[in-house]
């Protein structure tokens, strides 16, 4: 049975399906359903105070998003999201990503350059102690911003579409040590808050995640590779756990570490903090490979240094 606190009285102004959709997407997405489990449409129906007309939209709708399962003759069951799932979507995601950013920075203006600035203040503003559902709220947030300025209702539609996975991948992330491991293993460093991530050894080395398909393929990692092996370093893209992070951090084999991305460029990481504890990198200070790389990066960005990758377009 669905408890009658579990869910608010619907407001009144949109078609009630619609309604009914947005609020057990909801519920599924924030983990107030299991997966796995048996959404009656009678017990729903009651605790909506709704018929159950709106209710069999709403899980016709959710089956489509790849929130729920409907088994014919047995009713609707809440999806259990496989490895595959995890791989499609953000390969999915990246190549749809990939063409709105594009479209947007042709199509943004000063309305859109301050909605994105207002929520990279609110990243900014936040400390180490982040509540996990602010940084996935944060997150898509600064994604959907990109996607509207795309101006294009396809690739909108796709994101819609997926938005509701990408959701719930992000709160698996979250919930152990926020934003950095894989969500099937929980062990593989992944991501920073949709940032891709480096690591920088006592050897020289600069290494990075592979793209095994749950990460995203981030124009500026590719740049920024592209700087590495051209400044003589030698670079690797191989797995890296989080244990081994830990463990090459203390030792001291690891010297810098940095996320990268279009809003952030490069920004070192010297802290990490978990559930489990916290460690240090490099003393907390920002290392020479990082500011050489961010700085290759930046004045090619503003035109103080020539392009001879053809990165830049004029608009």
């Amino acid at each position: 049975m669905i408890p009658d606190d579990v869910v608010s009285p619907l407001p009144s102004q949109r078609a009630l399906g619609d309604l009914v959709t947005d609020v057990l997407r909801e519920m599924i997405t924030g983990s107030k359903f299991q997966p796995g489990q048996h959404l009656k449409e009678t017990e729903l129906a009651k605790a909506l105070k709704v018929s159950r007309g709106p209710i069999r939209q709403a899980l016709t709708r959710l089956e489509e998003e790849g929130h729920v399962e409907i088994r014919r003759h047995r009713g609707a069951f809440v999806s259990t999201l496989t490895k595959t799932d995890v791989e499609e979507v953000h390969t999915l995601r990246g190549a749809i990503e990939r063409l709105a950013a594009g479209r947007a920075c042709t199509r943004m203006q000063g309305a859109g350059f301050a909605e994105m600035d207002a929520v990279l203040e609110q990243m900014k503003s936040v400390d180490t102690k982040i509540d996990p559902e602010d940084a996935v709220r944060l997150d898509l947030q600064f994604h959907d911003i990109i996607y509207a300025y795309s101006d294009h209702g396809r690739v909108q539609r796709v994101w819609e579409s997926i938005r509701g996975q990408v959701t719930v991948f992000l709160r698996a992330r979250n919930a152990s040590f926020p934003d950095f491991l894989d969500a099937l293993e929980r062990r593989w460093v992944e991501e920073l808050g949709g940032m891709n991530i480096f690591f920088v050894f006592d050897d020289g080395l600069v290494q990075t995640p592979p793209l095994s398909g749950t990460i995203l393929h981030g124009v500026t990692r590719d740049s920024l590779l592209t700087l590495a092996r051209d400044m003589g370093l030698s670079v690797r893209e191989e797995p890296y756990s989080i244990d081994q992070w830990k463990a090459d951090a203390e030792s001291g084999r690891l010297t810098e570490a940095f996320a990268c991305g279009t809003a952030a460029v490069v920004t070192p990481i010297g802290l990490v903090k978990g559930v489990d504890g916290e460690f240090s990198i490099g003393g907390q200070s920002s290392g020479p490979t990082t500011l050489r790389l961010r700085s290759a990066l930046v004045d090619i960005q503003r035109g103080d240094a020539p392009d001879p990758y053809g990165w830049i377009e004029q608009v």
